[in-house]
């Protein structure tokens, strides 16, 4: 009966020595609200010299905005170049600019199950007249470090650049989804290195 407690003990006693202390260090990812609203801020700071250095938009002017393009391929965008578009409209809104959406159909497309639809892409859609005095276009171009953005205003009668405006938006601030790997059946964010 000794021999049976102490083998219980024993086994009891070593069980203790198996627990595992898993610990997995992370990095700080700031709340994706607090990156919402720098960036925001980018895009308010680059709209306010944009119109710092052109005239004076009058109230029977408007201005349209094209969506900003990778610098080495014009024919596309991604994320950041329309969410920086959109972003712009609302900074120019907030200005008093009066905005033309070049995308309006001119009717709205129900698609079952989908939703009502009035922007478009597809050219034979689109509205066949439109009154735009000026057009916002721009560039981005990736770096290490974030993305480097040019914009200018034109005047679409003359095409003149009445402003052109660069700004550099940090890494942190750009509202790009960070692309991620499987690894041993979970996601990895690839911007996160081991330590």
């Amino acid at each position: 009966m000794r021999y049976c407690w102490v083998v219980l003990i024993t086994i009891l006693l070593s069980g203790c020595n198996m627990i595992t202390d898993h610990r997995i260090e992370y990095t700080y990812v700031p709340p994706k609200e607090s990156k919402d609203s720098q960036f925001y801020s980018v895009v308010l700071r680059l709209t306010d010299r944009l119109l710092a250095r052109m005239p004076k938009v009058r109230d029977d002017q408007t201005l349209a905005i094209s969506s900003i393009v990778n610098l080495d391929k014009f024919g596309s965008t991604d994320g950041f170049g329309r969410q920086l578009s959109e972003s712009m409209f609302a900074a120019f809104d907030a200005r008093g600019v009066r905005l033309v959406e070049p995308r309006v159909t001119g009717r709205l497309v129900t698609v079952p199950e989908s939703g009502e639809f009035a922007l478009s892409r597809n050219a034979k859609t689109l509205a066949k007249k439109i009154n735009i005095t000026y057009m916002l276009v721009g560039s981005y171009q990736p770096s290490h470090s974030g993305l480097n953005v040019n914009v200018r205003i034109i005047r679409l009668s003359d095409r003149v650049v009445v402003s052109a405006v660069y700004e550099f938006f940090p890494a942190d601030v750009t509202p790009v989804v960070p692309s991620v790997r499987s690894v041993n059946g979970g996601f990895v964010r690839n911007d996160i290195q081991p330590q």
